[in-house]
């Protein structure tokens, strides 16, 4: 009877898909027992007659990182195509796609669904509620390896997209990663040795600009972001551009004036000569090297002083990956690192066998760091605070604007 019910519960909650993490927890919590798989249900018809009917083209965008960033950026190409839609700020997917589905009317030509993954199954479920017309994938990276085992079983995730696209000619993917790169695929690549590809890239204050090949086509753009990351996110939105046959100005135009996300390399000058950057969205390896390459290309003379938060969901991998990043700190001789969370305590060991000029603090929780950081914000000072919302790093930048 067991079984009959668990069968029953599963096609209920998400036609068999939902991970069993999503159910609810509690026999009172109403919203997911009967709103939220209603609302799948309708969202899922609503999107089929829309895409079949009125044509509306579905863009679904995953990867390890740049995801958010990568929807904004095409989100802002599009929508100089035509009335499109996007996923909303970075909510849970699983509840975040059929609100976005149900915004769409008659007349929306795009619609771009960010799809991130925690656990396994994650993929197939949000294919159930919709199919894509077009599938971007922006990297495969060591991310959530406490639920995926290995950076393989992220790829395995996240490139089941593939099997939902009809045609998989739609398929925009990163020449420069080193998992999907060995996909066979006819769609576009992005990335150094890609069909859309990026040189002369330049940082700034007021972002990064770079000459923009599409179709051997050149264009000279400027994104608000400053960091090679943002530039390879602006290669993958430039690639679903030209799917769509969008043309090589529109494409320049919504990528200087796309909506930035919150918390991700944003330079401010706090006062004058002292500088922070604020990557406090998200941690992980891949974007803590990312971040640290961008501080070494952008520091002029300044000192440079680094917060760094605990990297989450690492699994049994996470004292080696800390470990790693504590050397590559290392090597930029910053003035102070102050280590927040308890797995930091091995990346503070790391730098004080590698660095005799660094100083290193820890601290337990966001609390205790502007104090240790204050008297090392002195004019022409660079601070690089890198960690993620959960560690409450985001707060700490509250405190010092």
């Amino acid at each position: 009877m067991g079984w009959i019910n668990n069968r029953l519960l599963d096609s209920w909650f998400g036609g068999g898909k939902l991970p069993r993490q999503h159910w609810p927890k509690s026999i009172i919590d109403y919203k997911k027992w009967i709103f939220h798989p209603l609302k799948r249900r309708v969202a899922k018809y609503w999107v089929l007659i829309l895409q079949k009917i009125f044509g509306m083209r579905v863009i679904a965008i995953t990867g390890s990182a740049g995801k958010t960033t990568t929807k904004e950026m095409l989100f802002s190409i599009l929508s100089l195509e035509g009335e499109a839609i996007r996923s909303y700020a970075n909510i849970d997917p699983v509840y975040n796609i059929p609100t976005t589905i149900l915004q769409c009317a008659l007349g929306t030509k795009y619609l771009v669904l960010e799809m991130g993954v925690e656990y396994p199954g994650e993929i197939d479920f949000y294919c159930w509620i919709v199919r894509p017309d077009a599938v971007v994938i922006t990297n495969i990276l060591p991310t959530h390896l406490e639920f995926f085992g290995s950076v393989q079983g992220v790829c395995k995730e996240k490139t089941r997209l593939i099997y939902y696209l009809s045609d998989k000619k739609n398929l925009v993917l990163n020449r420069d990663d080193q998992y999907l790169k060995k996909i066979k695929s006819k769609g576009i690549w992005f990335g150094k040795k890609g069909d859309v590809r990026a040189n002369n890239i330049k940082f700034s204050p007021a972002g990064s600009s770079f000459d923009l090949w599409v179709n051997e086509q050149m264009i000279s753009v400027s994104i608000p972001m400053v960091g090679e990351q943002f530039v390879l996110n602006a290669l993958a939105a430039a690639g679903v551009s030209c799917l769509f046959r969008v043309s090589v100005e529109a494409m320049k135009k919504g990528l200087a004036n796309f909506s930035r996300p919150e918390h991700r390399m944003s330079l401010v000058e706090i006062r004058k000569g002292v500088w922070i950057i604020d990557e406090t969205y998200n941690n992980n390896p891949s974007a803590a090297r990312a971040a640290l390459e961008t501080v070494k290309r952008i520091q002029k003379k300044q000192s440079v002083n680094i917060v760094f938060g605990d990297m989450l969901e690492l699994g049994q991998h996470e004292l080696r990956y800390h470990r790693e990043i504590g050397r590559v700190i290392a090597k930029l001789k910053p003035i102070v690192v102050i280590g927040v969370g308890c797995r930091s305590k091995v990346l503070l060991d790391e730098i004080k066998k590698l660095s005799k000029v660094t100083r290193v603090f820890w601290v337990s929780d966001w609390r205790g760091v502007k104090n240790k950081l204050d008297p090392f914000m002195k004019k022409n000072s660079l601070t690089l605070i890198k960690g993620s919302r959960s560690v409450g790093l985001d707060r700490v930048i509250s405190q010092l604007l």
